[in-house]
């Protein structure tokens, strides 16, 4: 039986012989191997992908909120969010003339309301996650760090969210939902984390300040805690910029963290939120991957390596990125081989290479 280091170092070995450009980019990437003739050939290669040519002719070249939030490829969130995910920086991604474009609506965007916010600080986040950046993107991503902490470490309404709706009119379809707090976005910023924040923060983390990265282990063990986990799923109906109510679908629940969490509908969006949360030390994180851990030791068929079912590994066009349902990595999954590649990278990253 291989002890922790040599099972690790077997399963790089195993990923780097085996896989296609994709994966083998990103282990490359992650190993300081920028710049070396294996690295150059092989990005090459990547940049001539279908699937890139694919996510960035669906980046749009309008920039708005109906443009960058969305469940649709063409949507900014997920065309600009797969690339990401594929270890492309901004300029491979975007044009100058686009990121012009993104940069300007940065700053003169006003936000009047949540979504104006949220899409902002998506732009800013998604660009400095890429490589990107300059004093606007800094400051918004910065700023929102800051939001984020001071109300984690001063509100009384941290673990107190919501409110009774029985006084107001809620639309019949929403009659389940509760009523999230109009306080926590009065100033049109929603002063809960959203799934976007632990993403733009897995890849922005090491480039900040240890006074930032304190900033965000804070915010960390907060969602981790249980009071957290157990407010509803999407944490419940805001008041929209028409004066209607709204749904929202944006908290940082952790699939099968407890029995509300263990429907089906929660396996899709299990690979993708594990890997992000993976990034940061926190206890009570580490007690929830490791229990999932030893579930999917059920897809284990050698000792290091794994092949997930489909469920585990959706890639769903038109659906949303943030929550787990564009996973591919451009391995041929109709192969054993390609799954098993795919599933076993991703165990890489939860379980290795942090």
């Amino acid at each position: 039986m291989l002890n922790k280091t040599d099972m690790i170092n077997d399963r790089f070995n195993f990923l780097i012989n085996s896989s296609q450009q994709t994966i083998r980019h990103l282990l490359l990437l992650h190993s300081n191997a920028i710049g070396n003739d294996e690295y150059r050939r092989n990005y090459d290669a990547l940049l001539k992908l279908p699937a890139i040519s694919y996510w960035k002719n669906n980046i749009p070249s309008e920039v708005n909120n109906a443009t960058i939030l969305g469940s649709s490829d063409s949507c900014f969130e997920n065309s600009f969010g797969k690339l990401i995910s594929f270890g492309l920086p901004f300029e491979d991604i975007l044009s100058p003339v686009d990121l012009e474009k993104y940069i300007s609506f940065l700053k003169t965007k006003e936000c009047s309301n949540i979504y104006d916010s949220l899409c902002r600080f998506v732009v800013a986040g998604y660009l400095f996650a890429a490589n990107f950046s300059d004093d606007i993107v800094y400051k918004i991503v910065t700023n929102r760090i800051n939001t984020l902490y001071n109300f984690i470490v001063t509100s009384s309404a941290k673990y107190n969210i919501y409110l009774s709706s029985a006084s107001i009119k809620i639309p019949s379809q929403y009659k389940t939902k509760k009523l999230v707090n109009p306080v926590l976005y009065e100033t049109n910023e929603l002063t809960l984390p959203f799934v976007y924040d632990i993403f733009i923060f897995y890849y922005v983390y090491n480039k900040l300040s240890e006074d930032l990265k304190k900033k965000i282990d804070c915010i960390i063990e907060y969602i981790s805690d249980n009071r957290y986990q157990s407010f509803d799923y999407g944490y419940g109906l805001i008041k929209s910029p028409q004066n209607k109510y709204h749904f929202m679908g944006w908290s940082v629940h952790l699939p099968l963290y407890n029995e509300a969490l263990s429907t089906e509908y929660f396996k899709n969006g299990l690979i993708h939120r594990m890997v992000l949360l993976s990034k940061f030390k926190n206890h009570n994180i580490d007690i929830w991957i490791n229990s999932v851990l030893k579930k999917l030791k059920d897809f284990q068929f050698d000792e290091y390596l794994y092949c997930f079912s489909n469920e585990y590994l959706p890639e769903i066009r038109n659906s949303y990125y943030m929550n787990g349902r564009h996973t591919s990595l451009n391995e041929n999954r109709r192969k054993k081989i390609g799954k098993t590649i795919e599933s076993t990278y991703y165990i890489h990253l939860i379980s290795d290479y942090n």
